[in-house]
């Protein structure tokens, strides 16, 4: 399973973001760092500055947040 975001970044001039994200951790996983993962990089206080450290801490607050909601129980 696969899915394909890409985003325009408003407010920094022209920023262009592509990410593929192939589901190996399942659909769950790809889903949710489909529609999370550049709001984390937005808000990273590194961003626009530092790309590169900014796309570091925002891989890294995805992973804590979805490991943080597969600890959640499951409601029905």
């Amino acid at each position: 399973w696969c899915t394909v975001t890409i985003i325009l970044i408003l407010g920094f001039g022209i920023v262009n973001y592509y990410a593929v994200f192939d589901g190996h951790n399942g659909v769950g996983a790809a889903l949710y760092s489909a529609t999370h993962l550049h709001q984390y990089l937005v808000e990273s206080h590194f961003y626009p500055m530092y790309p590169e450290q900014a796309l570091c801490e925002a891989f890294k607050a995805t992973d804590k947040h979805l490991l943080e909601r597969d600890d959640e129980p499951v409601r029905s």
